[in-house]
């Protein structure tokens, strides 16, 4: 088989997008004959797979993108070859499947689709219509988020879509709820992770680095993620303060992209440095050990927003880390978590009730069995999610029934 994936995003910056992609192709290679990615610029680890080709997408920008749409749109798909041979100077004519990722790209697609033939498969790694927006956001943000919103509307139910992808089931229910697309055409394939990229939990080590960092007998508690109000950063930073007034031997760890920015934010929620280790940019092998020293780890994403929707990339490896787990009580969450134990999950966007759930880990006190750890990780490793997307990507080439 030779599937061709177009990815939207600069697969050089390790984002969501970035991170699924990457793992689906690296599920999928050794299966393929070839993986033909369409891209504006390609990462380490997939240009070392030898069976792939890249293929340079150019002008690939957000303006561009939305262009292309509105063009596609009014004239009913006509212009979509001429779009794509401009931006996509390579006739792929012996792809089979047409994995597309994002609804933006599917003027490329079909462009792709009207000289080979090949089913598309468009990947929902969210919604724009789902995607919370800050109150600060710019005029040309707000633009480009709404017209997108706007285009997702008219495109999703598009005649040349065979099938979907999605990361979780609570998204799919929603896209059948909201837009009426039957249930067989989409196909939870979720997210995963690298079990043999974890290294094992070394209770020394743990212990050395608590040294190393200045925590002598503090309880960590420990948030890794992006500095953002709607994945409920600030309501973190609201329930710690709770917290810490309630037991005063407790140190909050950050690993977040921006150092600055969590202190700024933390100084002004009234948390002193003293209460927190901030550290930045940390590669995700070594995020384990970081976890592994922590007593309880948080994830607080808001409800209202598309994380009610879409399971967190970190919150598998805080499963992995086998620490108990608090955060609020929402779809995507409780899914992935539906077997875990240690986890305390509270009622949504209340940081009083977040700050209890911190508290009451903290009597918790041990590491989930390992036993409990492989099950739920199992599910959720890219050899078997990969298994998952060969599975679609037949089905799709062949028909669905």
């Amino acid at each position: 088989m030779k599937p061709l994936i177009i990815a939207p995003n600069d697969l050089r910056i390790r984002e969501g997008t970035t991170i699924r992609i990457t793992g689906l192709i690296k599920s999928i290679a050794p299966n393929m004959e070839k993986i033909y990615l369409a891209s504006a610029f390609i990462n380490k680890e997939l240009s070392q797979l030898h069976n792939l080709e890249w293929v340079k997408i150019r002008f690939l920008r957000a303006l561009t993108l939305l262009s292309i749409n509105y063009s596609s749109i009014m004239s009913r798909h006509f212009f979509d070859i001429g779009l794509t041979r401009i931006m996509i100077n390579k006739e792929i004519r012996d792809a089979d499947v047409i994995h597309a990722h994002w609804i933006l790209t599917l003027p490329l697609a079909v462009g792709i689709h009207k000289y080979n033939g090949a089913p598309i498969i468009v990947d929902l790694h969210g919604l724009f219509e789902l995607q919370s927006q800050s109150p600060s956001i710019s005029l040309a943000g707000w633009l480009l988020v709404n017209l997108s919103r706007i285009i997702e509307v008219m495109r999703v139910r598009d005649k040349y879509i065979e099938a979907f992808t999605v990361p979780s089931e609570p998204l799919k229910q929603y896209l059948i709820r909201r837009y009426g697309l039957p249930g067989d055409k989409i196909f939870v394939v979720p997210d995963g992770i690298d079990i043999n990229d974890i290294p094992s939990y070394d209770e020394d080590l743990a212990n050395q680095m608590r040294n190393m960092l200045g925590i002598k007998d503090e309880h960590v508690v420990a948030y890794v993620g992006t500095v953002s109000y709607f994945h409920g950063f600030h309501d973190l930073l609201k329930a710690f303060k709770i917290a810490k007034h309630r037991i005063e031997n407790i140190k909050l760890l950050l690993i977040v992209p921006n150092r600055v920015q969590a202190l700024n934010i933390a100084g002004r929620t009234g948390i002193s440095d003293q209460d927190l280790i901030v550290l930045e940019n940390i590669p995700r092998r070594k995020i384990y050990y970081y976890l592994y020293l922590s007593d309880v780890l948080v994830i607080p994403h808001r409800a209202g927003t598309q994380f009610e929707f879409l399971p967190s990339n970190k919150l598998l490896d805080y499963i992995a880390s086998g620490k108990p787990i608090v955060g609020y009580d929402l779809p995507s969450i409780r899914h992935l978590l539906y077997k875990y134990e240690p986890k305390i999950l509270v009622k949504p966007n209340d940081p009083e009730a977040l700050a209890s759930g911190i508290i009451n880990a903290l009597q918790i006190n041990r590491r989930a069995p390992y036993k409990v750890i492989k099950a739920v990780l199992s599910k959720y490793s890219w050899n078997n999610v990969g298994k998952q997307l060969l599975s679609v990507y037949r089905r799709v080439k062949g028909g669905i029934r």
